[in-house]
């Protein structure tokens, strides 16, 4: 079984591995019991239900990784990483279904358990700044957003961070006249990234169709966090970051 759940997410065919992880739980549950075995793949199971949209598959994950919590807490001990990784894995569903103060307690525990291995889980780190920035984003509490995406450019000192990707991208809106004019075109937009992670300065230096995007374009990108670049020690401004837009009507 467990070889053919391997193939199944190597080969991305995501709903099966959900089935298998779920026939394995079954089967872990019945003869092992509340075993740290059952709790890994019951967080497997969770990460992968995470990263797709089937309300099913967030409730049967969202009870596993409860469950498996509890586990790591009781056998492993509550500062365990494993303990922090399902933490980890239950912030995320809950942001996902956007209930984020419970998303909010739970990734607050998760880095406060992983951060102290921050030499080998860097990147792991990183991405839970991230997921906090999404919280708080959402709840409009931008100042605890700015903590988090410090922290980021905090991990990755005196790296030029000129074409990196925002932490924090909302949905952008395709301008309703464009479409009633069948309008599509590339627009390059120049701005500051500032020590707080906001965009600064915005200006579209190029454009195939003008008097369409502008407006919209603008607004989205007052929206968007980056983390900062830190240099010496201390936040800095960053001039000079591009981002490109592609408009396509779907056919």
């Amino acid at each position: 079984m467990l070889g053919e759940l391997h193939f199944k997410r190597q080969t991305r065919q995501y709903p099966k591995a959900i089935q298998i992880y779920g026939r394995a739980l079954d089967i872990i549950r019945k003869h092992m019991g509340r075993e740290i075995l059952w709790a890994q793949i019951a967080l497997e199971f969770g990460n992968l239900a995470t990263s797709k949209s089937d309300p099913n598959a967030h409730r049967s994950a969202r009870r596993n990784l409860l469950r498996a919590h509890e586990i790591f807490g009781e056998l492993a001990g509550s500062t365990h990483v494993y303990t922090g990784l399902a933490a980890f894995s239950l912030g995320k569903l809950y942001s996902a279904d956007r209930k984020f103060k419970r998303a909010e307690e739970y990734l607050l525990e998760a880095l406060s358990i992983l951060e102290p291995h921050v030499d080998t889980m860097k990147e792991t780190i990183s991405v839970l700044h991230g997921h906090l920035v999404m919280v708080y984003e959402n709840r409009g509490e931008d100042e605890k957003s700015t903590k988090h995406l410090v922290a980021i450019g905090g991990l990755y000192p005196d790296q030029d961070t000129e074409y990196a990707k925002p932490v924090f991208r909302p949905m952008m809106n395709f301008p309703d006249r464009a479409i009633r004019m069948n309008k599509e075109g590339s627009v390059i937009a120049e701005f500051t990234v500032t020590r707080e992670g906001r965009v600064k300065d915005p200006k579209i230096i190029e454009g195939d169709v003008k008097g369409y995007f502008e407006e919209e374009i603008l607004k989205y990108l007052m929206k968007l966090r980056y983390a900062p670049r830190i240099v010496n020690g201390h936040a800095v401004d960053v001039e000079g970051h591009m981002f490109m837009f592609r408009f396509e009507i779907e056919k």
